[in-house]
């Protein structure tokens, strides 16, 4: 049977500058498979990649397909469940380290299929080529900081007008509902991202939950503060219940606020649908989070909450351009590293770890 693949980010660029959830994918020392993939740009880590999450859903498995916050077309991870495998591509922004060589991580290094006089004689370009891309990615973090500046303070306006503790009650009603408690607790979270702001603009991966999920209840809110809160207790009640939960945080507010919960096991979703991610029902259970607001305090605060919102779209809409001038130089220094690459020892690489893996 042909598995499917579900398409998640592990992290990007956000107001308090590049947030990864990288080293939190890996399987637990001692269980899975971690592979870290070691190689410069346009080397074939994507292509890499991309074939083996094809030979492991031909093989029935379903795949985390990690997509590449910087250009959305690459990937930077295959994580299968099922096989606790997970791949990824370990160089910076989100480089990794094998704390365990060999007997937890294994690097797939692909720099000895580099020809070093040849990129030698480039490493000048390479040099400017670098600083180019810094500026234009450090630009555009200053954009988000700013823009994430302005959401927090219209969250905090809009929290001035919110029940938390009506919201929070509300998620027992929810956990009562929806999940049955489990008699063997062994809950697993996984952290994942379903939007971030990449080369592309606002990038949101609503498929992945139709995909996995059979029963979605979207949680309709503007402003934050209520659906916030909301998931933090549901995602309290599905672990304390013995349940795996994959929680995805915020692109914005990558430290503070959960934006969506899966949990698997039930096919089932709770959805944050705001401002720069809408989720439109499609028969699906909607809580509209006005429900926990103090209405005539929220239109007391009308124009401010307006404002904040409009600005800050246009800082991230201008984040996103920049981002994408950013990748057009990275995929300049591509071309350097291409033409240097030995691509059948990557092949070789590839061949190595499938027959590894049975696929």
């Amino acid at each position: 049977m042909q598995g499917f693949e579900l398409n998640f980010f592990l992290g990007g660029l956000s107001p308090i500058g590049f947030q990864g959830y990288y080293a939190r994918s890996l399987p637990p020392v001692g269980t899975g498979r971690a592979v870290l993939i070691k190689a410069g740009p346009g080397c074939g880590k994507s292509h890499l990649m991309r074939t083996l999450a094809l030979r492991l859903t031909a093989a029935g498995h379903t795949v985390h397909t990690i997509r590449c916050s910087a250009d959305p077309a690459s990937l930077d991870g295959v994580i299968c469940p099922a096989l606790c495998l997970t791949v990824l591509d370990a160089t910076a922004p989100h480089a990794l380290e094998p704390a365990f060589p060999q007997a937890h991580e294994t690097v797939l290094s692909l720099y000895d299929a580099l020809q070093e006089t040849e990129l030698r004689g480039h490493c000048a370009e390479l040099q400017a080529l670098h600083s180019r891309y810094k500026a234009f990615t450090d630009r555009a973090t200053r954009y988000l900081a700013a823009a994430g500046s302005l959401l927090q303070d219209r969250a905090r306006t809009a929290q001035c007008c919110t029940d938390l503790a009506k919201a929070r009650a509300f998620a027992l009603s929810l956990s009562k509902r929806y999940l049955p408690v489990k008699k063997e607790k062994a809950p697993q979270e996984s952290i994942r991202a379903l939007s971030a702001v990449t080369a592309d603009g606002i990038v949101f991966f609503k498929e992945t939950i139709r995909t996995l999920c059979r029963e979605t209840v979207i949680l309709d809110d503007a402003y934050g503060p209520a659906s916030g809160a909301l998931l933090a207790q549901l995602r309290k009640e599905i672990l304390a219940k013995g349940y795996g939960v994959i929680t995805c945080w915020c692109a914005m507010q990558p430290r503070e606020k959960i934006d969506h919960l899966l949990v698997p096991e039930l096919g089932l979703a709770f959805v944050t649908s705001g401002p720069f991610h809408v989720f439109e029902p499609m028969g699906d259970r909607v809580i509209h989070c006005t429900r926990f607001m103090n209405k005539n305090g929220l239109g007391a605060r009308k124009a401010r909450l307006k404002f904040d919102l409009r600005a800050a779209k246009e800082l991230v809409r201008e984040a996103g351009l920049l981002l994408d001038e950013a990748r057009g130089i990275h995929r300049q220094a591509e071309t350097f590293y291409t033409s240097a690459m030995d691509f059948s020892k990557a092949d070789a690489a590839l061949e190595r770890l499938c027959a590894s893996l049975g696929v």
